[in-house]
Parts: C-alpha cells; sequence; structure tokens
C-alpha cells in the first residue's frame, strides 16, 4: 500500500490533527479527524470526530473529482485507522478509477 500526502487531504480541512491519505488503482482514500476550524473541534456528523471519503485521482495522484464515492465515519482514532486501511483493501481490489 502505498501512502501520499498530498498537502490538501480534503476541501476545506486545513485544521484538521489527523489525517492519512493513500492512493490505489486511481483512487484517493483520505481519512481527516479531530477538525478546529475555529479553536473549537468540529464533528463530522454526529458524534463522528473522524471521517474516510474515497475519490477519483489521476497518474500523478491528484483528485480530478471531489465528488466522494464513498464515505465512513468513526468516533476512535483506532476505529478511523482501522477504516482507513479498510477502505484501501476494497479499493485495491477495484478496477481504476480514472
Amino acid at each position: 500500500m502505498k501512502r501520499v500526502n498530498h498537502g490538501r487531504v480534503a476541501p476545506g480541512r486545513a485544521g484538521c490533527c489527523f489525517r492519512l491519505c493513500s492512493t490505489v488503482n486511481g483512487y484517493t482514500i483520505s481519512t481527516v479527524g479531530y477538525y478546529y476550524p475555529d479553536g473549537d473541534i468540529a464533528r463530522a456528523g454526529g458524534v463522528r470526530l473522524y471521517e474516510t471519503m474515497v475519490f477519483h485521482c489521476n497518474d500523478e495522484r491528484v483528485v480530478t473529482d471531489w465528488s466522494e464515492l464513498a464515505c465512513e465515519g468513526y468516533s476512535y482514532h483506532d476505529a478511523a485507522e482501522a477504516g482507513h486501511e479498510a477502505m484501501v483493501r476494497r479499493y485495491a481490489r477495484r478496477r481504476s478509477g480514472k
């Protein structure tokens, strides 16, 4: 598995303290969490503090379409890491998203 940080992991998420980003088969899998936009923590919906999203990317690993293909939310750090790895495995089994 190749994990890279594109710098911009997800739109508007520069204040995230937790970031994972992987690319596989033309997909970018991005997991972010602990987002502090104005000094206060922002939840990713409900009690979720983390979320994983999947986007199409090109051969240079640049996201070409920010429309999410999949999204999962988590309340805990360990669950977010495990969920990210599971999503990478899921998209590694798919054909290229290009």
